[in-house]
Formats: structure tokens, C-alpha cells, sequence
């Protein structure tokens, strides 16, 4: 029933660029949305409202980075993963080529 653990490096880096990708729209939607303001025409009956919706428009810009910031990360994190596994195969191949004489 055990079928075992099997990790693809090739699939990780297509993972990474794939999360990079989504990063990139993230974060571009943060900059468009840093670059509008809000335009209300406010005469002060509905102030407090302008004033909550333009704090939930920051807050959101700011979920959005931190969302960006992650995915980009995690895309990395996938990347570094599969260099360390290439390392590890490379390593454990070479030791055993070297326990046995094989050197090919």
C-alpha cells in the first residue's frame, strides 16, 4: 500500500515560476491601486463613510502586498527546495558510486 515519497525537482521550479507569476499580478494590482486615490466629492454628511472605505481600500492594498510578498516567497523557497534536492541526489549518487568503485 506504501508507495513512497518521489520529489520531482523540475515540477518545483515549474511550481516557482507559476507562484511568481501570480506574485507579479498581485503586485501590480497593490500599485494601481496605490496610484488611485479616492475621489469623493465629500460635503461632509458622509464623512465618516469616505473615511471607512478609505481605510478598508488601504487595508486591502496592504493584504494584497503582504499575499504578493508570500507567493513570491513561497515560489523561492519552492526553487531553493529543488536545488537542495538535486544537491542531495548528486551527493548520495557519488557515495555510493565511491562505496562501490563505480565511477562512471
Amino acid at each position: 500500500m506504501d508507495a513512497g515519497y518521489k520529489m520531482e525537482p523540475d515540477s518545483l521550479v515549474a511550481a516557482s515560476s507559476h507562484m511568481e507569476g501570480h506574485a507579479e499580478e498581485f503586485l501590480a494590482a497593490v500599485e494601481r491601486l496605490r496610484g488611485r486615490g479616492l475621489a469623493w466629492a465629500d460635503d461632509g454628511l458622509i464623512e465618516g463613510f469616505v473615511e471607512a472605505c478609505d481605510q478598508g481600500i488601504r487595508d486591502w492594498v496592504e493584504v494584497l502586498a503582504a499575499q504578493g510578498g508570500a507567493l513570491r516567497a513561497t515560489g523561492m523557497g519552492l526553487c531553493v527546495t529543488a536545488a537542495t534536492a538535486r544537491g542531495g541526489d548528486k551527493a548520495a549518487a557519488d557515495a555510493v558510486a565511491g562505496s562501490t568503485g563505480d565511477t562512471t
